[in-house]
């Protein structure tokens, strides 16, 4: 959820609409989870301008993305990356 909601902000509302879609996943498990973990991902500038490239080029674009569960006492317990690819519709007017 902390790389799709970012890439949903990032395709919302344009015209025609862009597709997107998970096309790689990578985990790597450091720890036992203990505690409620939160996963953050702090690269939405990265989605934002491959969706712009994307719009710009008529291709699709890839953007891999780096999501790391945090514990609350700060442990790094879990990364993962995912990679979402983005193409805008054609229009179908």
């Amino acid at each position: 959820l902390s790389t799709g909601a970012i890439a949903l902000m990032a395709i919302e509302g344009i015209k025609p609409s862009v597709a997107s879609i998970i096309v790689g996943m990578e985990g790597d498990f450091r720890k036992r989870a203990t505690k409620r973990v939160k996963f953050t991902c702090s690269e939405a500038g990265r989605v934002f301008e491959a969706v712009e490239r994307c719009m710009v080029s008529g291709e699709s674009e890839t953007v891999k993305l780096r999501t790391e569960g945090i514990t609350t006492d700060g442990t790094v317990v879990a990364v993962f990356h995912f990679t979402w690819s983005f193409k805008q519709r054609m229009d179908k007017a």
